[in-house]
């Protein structure tokens, strides 16, 4: 359960689906939550609260897709043969996924700084 949160957030940010209101709102808080995990290292937890804040709020836009989402997909954590290799391969398939769209990452931290 560590990291349960950014195994939802990696496949949502993995699988973005086609621009509708939806799915624009579900990639933005997945990406603000990556954000607030893996750059300003709060707990997921917090991160977790912090998607309930974000779906309320507006002004969310579609993001051009990633030409690639990573090299680490939810297939590469299946693998894993203990609890310590899953919470690592699930890390590291966050850091991945997020790391897919680094070409927004500023719009994300803006986003990510209007729900605190």
């Amino acid at each position: 359960m560590a990291v349960h949160r950014l195994t939802v957030d990696a496949y949502a940010v993995q699988h973005p689906g086609r621009p509708s209101p939806q799915t624009v709102q579900s990639v933005a808080v997945h990406l603000i939550s990556l954000h607030a995990v893996l750059e300003l290292g709060l707990g997921v937890n917090e991160a977790t609260r912090l998607i309930g804040r974000a779906t309320e709020s507006e002004g969310y836009r579609w993001l051009t897709r990633p030409g690639a989402f990573g090299d680490l997909t939810v297939a590469d954590v299946v693998g894993a043969d203990s609890a310590a290799k899953h919470v690592e391969a699930v890390r590291s398939w966050a850091e991945c996924a997020y790391g897919a769209w680094q070409d927004h990452h500023d719009q994300i931290r803006e986003w990510a700084g209007a729900v605190w």
